[in-house]
């Protein structure tokens, strides 16, 4: 049943490498970018981690070939996002204060 909801899903998608994306139950400032998808179906974000959802639970907020300044703050919020994932906006102490 998972399988065919999958499928059905990323046939209803048609997501490729730089999709932005979000949760269907999430706001627009909680996007992702699509860097692949899995054997089983699952929807992998670019980041590492491993950190991936199912396709039907997701929606298309911008394709990777769309242009403009919406999509501009969509990639910005998906950077955000990665550098968050992978810990880069690590806590670093400068001159005896946290930043």
């Amino acid at each position: 049943m998972q399988a065919r909801r999958a499928i059905r899903s990323l046939q209803n998608l048609r997501l490729s490498k730089g999709d932005l994306l979000a949760a269907v139950d999430a706001p627009d400032t909680a996007v992702d970018e699509v860097s692949s998808i899995g054997m089983t179906g699952r929807v992998f974000f670019r980041g590492g981690r491993a950190q991936a959802i199912r396709p039907h639970r997701l929606r298309v907020v911008a394709r990777a070939t769309d242009s403009g300044p919406t999509v501009t703050k969509y990639l910005k919020r998906a950077e955000n996002r990665r550098l968050l994932r992978g810990g880069a906006l690590v806590r670093q102490r400068h001159s005896g204060s946290v930043l």
